[in-house]
C-alpha cells in the first residue's frame, strides 16, 4: 500500500523481526517495501507475537 511507510526500510537489513500479522505486514509499508526491495525475504522474519 502506498504512502504507509514511515521509516526507511532499510532499518530491517540488521533487525531482529517480528510481526504482529505476517501476512498484513508483508503488504503494507515498511515491511512491503523492504520485500519488493529484496532488503529481506520471508525466511528473515523471526516470528509473530500472539497475545
Amino acid at each position: 500500500m502506498e504512502d504507509k511507510q514511515e521509516i526507511d526500510e532499510n532499518i530491517f537489513s540488521n533487525a531482529t523481526i517480528f510481526t504482529d500479522d505476517l501476512h498484513h505486514s508483508s503488504q503494507v509499508g515498511e515491511m512491503e517495501t523492504a520485500l519488493k526491495n529484496k532488503i529481506i525475504q520471508l525466511e528473515d522474519i523471526s516470528g509473530e507475537i500472539v497475545i
